[in-house]
């Protein structure tokens, strides 16, 4: 009896790790290895229902701050008391921070987790620097392949290098509004029946249907897809035909078809044109190019992915196909033609959009971490909207 209570004892006092993503939500609990619940981000304003997306790009209104601040409490309400059963009064709570979340979200999280439900103390950790955690590294590239935007971030001794971050708004959705594009187009030539179905489906089934059948071809078959058709032979990838309803609810399908499949995910790599994006190797690169030579090598030896899209089939080979052709023929690379066959992607065994996660399970759980937790006390007593940056040890008391 003494042991059984003296473990609900133990667990009652383990961390509560949040990781906002732009698609999920990772929570759970320090010294875990897997999240305890994956929920859509899905952020809705019951008051307006505005849909409300964690990116880079925010309207910083006083009327958006609002529905962001009643949405996001509505969000964490049901993290603590529905999905982990926690009091939020008796824990801390690690907070897997996006390197690009606006000022103004960080600064209301921070304000809901201390003043509505009092947690006794916080601690909000760039993910990059979480990401190299389980790999017990100081030093890496993160390439975090998200749902709405893609970052390759720099981090040395535990410290992102902002000014060295490169960005491009190409992620997952980019694949399923190219998935989409595609199909349907075909579908209006080749099934004129099906194409009001098709088109017509939820965003959320596109996801499904990308995410169920896109793949990412190495380049040298890129190459023999070329090749066959200039000579005309037929496509060597088969179609899948995907189950959905018809208007009066009888089973139908929607053909997806090889050249669909194969394609939508060129543009993580290609870019995109039309908007002036480069694709994700050439922004790795870019990156690489931009730090200080004394670490761009240790750097290129421990890229880490992450990110939902980079779990696409084929994406990390197809990644390290493109990032060695730049560097052999692309003339504006030149100063990185030494890394030619020398890039190196770290191995893992888990998932990887929960890397930063894990490092936040495992940071919440070292007793060394506690001094870099801010507790609900000195965040009142001193007045502060906001946390120190991650680099600061100590919260300095003004004069």
């Amino acid at each position: 009896m003494n042991n059984f209570f003296g473990k609900q004892i133990f667990e009652r006092q383990k961390a509560v790790v949040i990781d906002f993503g732009s698609s999920f939500i990772k929570c759970g609990f320090a010294g875990e290895g897997i999240p305890q619940a994956f929920l859509p981000t899905n952020l809705i304003d019951l008051q307006t229902g505005e849909q409300l997306e964690i990116t880079s790009k925010n309207n910083t209104s006083q009327k958006k701050i609002q529905i962001w601040k009643r949405t996001l409490f509505k969000r964490f309400y049901s993290i603590f008391f529905e999905i982990l059963n926690v009091n939020p009064k008796n824990r801390r709570v690690v907070f897997c921070e996006n390197i690009l979340l606006p000022n103004f979200i960080k600064e209301t999280i921070i304000e809901i987790l201390f003043e509505k439900f009092h947690v006794v103390s916080l601690l909000s950790v760039p993910s990059p620097v979480l990401t190299l955690v389980p790999f017990k590294k100081h030093v890496g590239l993160v390439i975090d392949l998200g749902h709405l935007e893609s970052t390759v971030v720099p981090v040395y001794q535990e410290i992102p290098l902002y000014s060295k971050i490169e960005y491009c708004s190409l992620g997952f959705d980019s694949v399923v509004k190219n998935l989409r594009s595609v199909v349907l187009n075909e579908l209006k030539e080749t099934n004129k029946e099906v194409y009001p179905i098709a088109e017509k489906l939820p965003e959320k089934i596109w996801n499904q249907i990308a995410v169920k059948t896109c793949f990412v071809l190495e380049r040298n078959a890129i190459i023999l897809k070329k090749e066959n058709k200039e000579k005309k032979k037929k496509e060597f990838i088969a179609d899948i035909n995907y189950p959905c309803l018809d208007k009066e609810g009888n089973d139908t399908s929607i053909t997806i078809s090889g050249k669909a499949r194969s394609n939508a995910a060129e543009i993580l790599f290609n870019g995109d044109s039309q908007n002036d994006f480069e694709g994700i190797p050439f922004r790795i690169l870019e990156c690489l190019m931009s730090c200080n030579s004394d670490i761009t090598v240790a750097l290129s030896q421990n890229l880490i992915l992450t990110g939902g899209t980079s779990m696409v089939p084929g994406c990390r080979l197809r990644l390290e196909n493109e990032l060695n052709w730049l560097l052999e023929n692309d003339p504006h690379f030149t100063k990185l033609k030494g890394l030619q066959g020398k890039l190196i992607f770290q191995n893992h065994p888990f998932f990887n959009n929960y890397l930063s996660w894990i490092g936040g399970s495992v940071f919440g759980y070292l007793e060394i971490m506690n001094e870099k937790f801010v507790s609900l006390q000195t965040f009142t007593e001193m007045g502060l909207k906001s946390i120190p940056n991650w680099s600061h040890f100590k919260i300095e008391e003004e004069n």
